[in-house]
Parts: structure tokens; sequence; C-alpha cells
């Protein structure tokens, strides 16, 4: 078994051994209900979703967000009007099952929670989705489906296309920041391993084997762009919804929203270009205000100048990222993305060395293309070292690199 492999394992199994001495947590707000159901989708696996909202638990809108995030992971308040449905998805937090990385089994999820909440007596039949970031990339690569009485969805940066946006871009594996997803999705199922424990005393094993093989899916057995990764990306939207956009330049995951704007323009979607994952100019709100103001228009009919707000929105940084966030910005609107009037600018990297280090440039950019240059050869430098005396043991300490090429000749 590679190493790769068996530190997958000890990580899998290890958070969900975590879950033995982790607690629980959470209670309702004085003036709101907070109700844990469990919900059997079609296959016979039991979801945790949790319904929150002002006492009492009448008939209204619904907000729907699917989270691999465990407990108290939604990520907007939706204010008295809406109740607000948390669904933690298969194989994460306190659902059961394995986790598929956002596959077909979790898009047929999506499926089944909305035809069940829809007609629930908390429900009035008007569903919207939010999202961030995962919870944001389940709805895109569910929007294939016929989503049952969804009006519209609010989605907060997340990859439009998980292998090229983040996972594999340029085809060049970036596993640093899957295996930080993962951990971030395997801490609640350890956190919440109690509870599901006392429940469901053999759902652990299923649990991680599916964190396992979505890391070891989607790091090591499928490079490319194949069929198991455009089943985890965005297929079309036959349900034309209209969506809100919300992301930033600064954001990692910021081509998915841009995206899906483009792909999603006719259909009534608008873009805010705010901030997201990394924060957006203080005293903004980061969208949220917008965020209400779509859902309220499209679910609850309200009359609030939605339909003359510019179809994209951008708060542009006058500066560098730590002026954006103190608050330092501009305001730009415009009808489409990328703004009509843009103008392409070709860069180029300069030739210019650092005089610090041993390198072709300084990986600057430049607006001038640079002159005639003479092809350099960078060769690494390995210390001498001595091979070992087949009589001692290796000695690693001294020289690893140069033994472990001596060991392969």
């Amino acid at each position: 078994m590679s190493r790769v492999r068996v530190t997958a394992v000890v990580v899998a199994v290890g958070m969900v051994g975590l879950g033995l001495m982790a607690g629980a947590a959470g209670g309702a707000t004085p003036g709101r209900f907070s109700e844990d159901i469990r919900f059997v989708a079609s296959d016979g696996v039991s979801l945790q979703t949790t319904l929150t909202g002002s006492a009492p638990p009448v008939a209204r809108p619904v907000i729907v967000e699917f989270s691999p995030y465990g407990r108290g992971s939604g990520t907007f308040d939706p204010g008295p009007a809406y109740n607000f449905l948390l669904v933690q998805i298969r194989g994460t937090g306190d659902s059961d099952g394995q986790f598929d990385a956002l596959g077909p089994r979790t898009q047929s999820d999506v499926y089944d929670v909305l035809q069940w909440a829809c007609h629930q007596r908390w429900s009035n039949g008007n569903l919207g989705l939010n999202g961030f970031s995962a919870s944001a990339i389940t709805v895109y690569n569910s929007l294939h489906l016929q989503l049952p009485c969804v009006r519209t969805a609010v989605l907060k940066s997340g990859t439009f296309e998980l292998y090229r946006d983040l996972l594999w871009p340029g085809g060049v594996s970036n596993s640093i920041p899957g295996l930080g997803v993962l951990g971030l999705i395997g801490a609640p199922a350890a956190a919440q391993g109690p509870s599901r424990l006392e429940r469901n005393p053999g759902s652990a094993p299923g649990v991680a084997a599916g964190l396992l093989d979505a890391g070891v899916s989607g790091g090591l057995e499928h490079p490319t762009l194949d069929a198991w990764w455009q089943d985890r990306g965005f297929r079309g939207d036959v349900n034309h919804l209209p969506i809100l956009m919300v992301d930033g330049f600064f954001d990692v995951e910021s081509r998915g929203a841009f995206q899906a704007f483009q792909a999603l323009h006719h259909d009534g979607a608008h873009l805010v270009v705010i901030g997201a994952h990394d924060g957006s100019p203080a005293g903004t709100g980061g969208g949220v205000a917008e965020t209400q103001a779509w859902f309220d228009h499209y679910l609850r009919a309200v009359t609030n100048g939605l339909e003359s707000h510019p179809v994209v929105q951008m708060w542009m940084s006058d500066g560098d990222r730590l002026a954006y966030l103190n608050g330092r910005f501009v305001r730009y609107d415009g009808s489409d993305w990328p703004i009509p009037g843009t103008r392409w600018v070709p860069m180029h990297l300069s030739a210019a060395r650092s005089g610090t280090a041993r390198s072709l440039n300084d990986g600057t950019l430049t607006t001038t293309e640079p002159g005639s240059w003479a092809p350099r050869a960078s060769m690494p430098w390995v210390p001498p070292c001595r091979p070992p005396r087949r009589r001692t043991p290796p000695r690693r300490a001294v020289c690893p690199l140069r033994q472990r090429l001596w060991r392969l000749r």
C-alpha cells in the first residue's frame, strides 16, 4: 500500500475515532425552534436534517442547504419569514452512508429531500437553495435533475467543475487543498461520532470508508477529466432557476461563480463580486443584503426593486487585499460578464532577475514583451555523499536523498 494511501487510512480512521471523545453541542434560541429530523433516502440511508425558524413551526417558505460540515454549518439566516432546513450530506456529520464526493448518490439525495420537504407541514411549497463552497457545489452538480418546488438559489463561491477549478487545475495535482477539505469534512463527522454510534453502532466503518474512497479516487485514481469527474460537475440546469452568484477575485474557488453566471445568465442570474471565502470590505455585509432581497423577491413575491438591480455588481479593490478588507474599494456595475468594454491586456514574465536567488527572473509580470534571450539550464545540486557500506545501516540522517538515489541503482 502506498504511503499516500496509508496516510489517508490513518486520517480517515483517526477522525472517526476522535468521535468517541467529542461531545455534542446545540440548542434553540429563545423565540425560535430547532428540531432534528431523520430523513430516509430512497436507498434506505438515514440522513440528519435540522429545521430551525421562529416559533411555532408553521408553514413558511423554506431555505434548504446541503452541507458536509456537520451540525450548525448553515451559512445564512433568512429571518423570521422563513424556515431553514440544514441537511447533512450522507457520510458526513451525523448522516449514515458513504460520502461520494458530491457525486450521483448525493445528487439523488438532494432530489429526495426536496420532494419530502415540499410537502411537510412547515413548508408552504416554496423552496430556495442556499450554498457556500461545498454546499454550493452540491447544488451546481444537481441542477441537471428536476428539483421539486425549488424557485431560486443563492450560491456563494463553489466550483463549477471540481476537477479544473480546485483539485486538478491544468491537469496538475492540487492535493493539499483537497486534503484540507477532507479534514474539514471529517472533523464534524468525528465530533458527532458519539450520537451516531449510539444510534447506529455499525455506521462508523462506512463513514470512514467513504471519506477514504473520496480522497483516493479524487486525488490518485482519476487524474484526468474522466466520467468520474464529469459526474461531479455542472451538467446543465433543467430547472432554469434564477440564481444569485456571490464570489470574489481573492477566493480559492473564484472561477466557479463566474463560469456559472456565464452559463445561466439567460435564466435571470445575477453576479455579485464582493468576497466569499476570503472576506469582504468592512461595512458591506459581504452580499447578505442582496441575498435577503433575492430570496424575498422570488420566494415571497416582495416588491423590493430587485429587478432594477445591476446584473453584475462589483466591489473592486482600491489597493492591496488588506486595504480591500479594511473597506477601501470602488463600486462598478455592469450588464454581463466579462463587463462589456473589457480590454484584454497580454502580460509577460519579466526578464529581470531578482538578485536575491538563482532564478531566471523574479516572477513579476510586465506588459512589454521581453527581448531576445538565450535558453539557460537550471540543474539541481545534490551535496556529495558516499554510498553506505553494506555492513552498516543506511545513513538516512546524513544524506537521505543521496542514499535513496544509491538504493535505486
